[in-house]
């Protein structure tokens, strides 16, 4: 999949925002769930004038039972935002922000996502 997954402008609107083009492969393997990525070039899939285009190292998820009969989620960051000027420093401790940020809103999905299909059992029923 490619595209602008989200915004993340920073300083004021200084740092311009940042694109990826992403190969996304998911797998299950025994109990796990398996989402992992890398970037890549297409020469169809220019980048936009309106964005950096950033590359993602090999990263990715992966879902895994807990004996609790919870979800635990591993997540493995593996980014180049393409920033020369500005100290790995700064950059590293942004990032836990974008992360916290990013799982902030995924979780919001995932709740949305679960009411909806708990309303729609409880309107066929």
């Amino acid at each position: 999949s490619s595209g602008i997954n989200a915004e993340y402008g920073g300083a004021g609107g200084l740092i311009k925002s940042r694109e990826f083009l992403t190969l996304r492969y998911w797998t299950k393997e025994r109990d796990m769930f398996f989402i992992v990525n890398r970037d890549i070039d297409d020469p169809v899939k220019a980048p936009s004038k309106s964005y950096v285009r950033g590359c993602n190292g090999p990263c990715g998820y992966v879902f895994f039972p807990d004996l609790d009969g919870s979800v635990k989620l591993t997540y493995v960051v593996n980014c180049d935002l393409k920033l020369p000027f500005v100290p790995s420093k700064v950059i590293n401790s942004n990032m836990v922000d974008v992360i916290h940020a990013f799982h902030v809103a995924l979780r919001k999905r995932i709740d949305e996502h679960l009411e909806s299909k708990r309303r729609k059992n409880t309107f066929n029923s």
